[in-house]
């Protein structure tokens, strides 16, 4: 969602940034199509492509499985994808 260094300088606005996001994913939960107007009026999309265009599935933090991305992202490395492993479960903000 964004880096531990805005985290630690701007704790607060990272709690509400947190906090809209996971609205959205409730809203999108909720009814997909009524994010789609939205993507008219913030986005400037055309009302056709707002209507088609697929959505994207937005979860939160803690229905994220960390385990199967960090072996997702092994497998990626182990293929050559990435030159450094990394330890892809530090770097979520969770609070």
């Amino acid at each position: 969602m964004f880096s531990t260094q805005f985290s630690k300088q701007s704790p607060l606005l990272a709690k509400k940034v947190k906090s809209i996001y996971y609205r959205s994913v409730d809203l999108i939960d909720k009814d997909r199509n009524a994010v789609r107007p939205l993507l008219i009026k913030y986005l400037g999309l055309s009302d056709w492509v707002a209507m088609n265009i697929p959505l994207q599935t937005w979860m939160k933090i803690e229905a994220l499985d960390k385990e199967a991305t960090q072996q997702y992202f092994d497998l990626l490395y182990k293929e050559g994808a990435y030159k450094k492993r990394i330890d892809t479960t530090k770097l979520y903000y969770e609070n």
